[in-house]
């Protein structure tokens, strides 16, 4: 005869686990906050990341440079289309013809940025 005795159970466990989860929810809410703040400071205009300086390290060893791989292909007759364009300064510097190039920027601060400085252009 076999018999069955309850499991035991430790509360410890249990508020072992409660206290993770509480303690991911503050995390999570402490990086929320955080991100809140940056967005507030951040005083993004264009490609202007000043506000960041030290805080990030630029990819600037890589072997290949973007600028100079879209020059030796354009042509005056070419379309040219910049996504995400930012505040227009990198479009601005194949001085490619107006007519034959397109921006599109979906951040709303930098839209008004690149009406000022690209729509002259038409």
């Amino acid at each position: 005869m076999r018999i069955n005795f309850p499991r035991k159970i430790n509360i410890f466990s249990f508020e072992n686990k409660e206290i993770e989860q509480q303690k991911r929810k503050m995390e999570k809410q402490a990086l929320i906050n955080q991100w809140l703040l940056e967005q507030e400071i951040a005083h993004i205009k264009g490609w202007d990341f000043s506000h960041i300086r030290g805080r990030y390290k630029e990819e600037d060893d890589l072997p290949w440079d973007f600028e100079n791989i879209i020059k030796s292909y354009l042509n005056d007759t070419d379309y040219l289309l910049d996504m995400e364009t930012g505040g227009g300064e990198f479009l601005l510097s194949f001085m490619a013809n107006a007519k034959y190039t397109a921006a599109i920027e979906g951040y709303e601060p930098n839209i008004k940025i690149c009406e000022d400085r690209l729509l002259p252009l038409e």
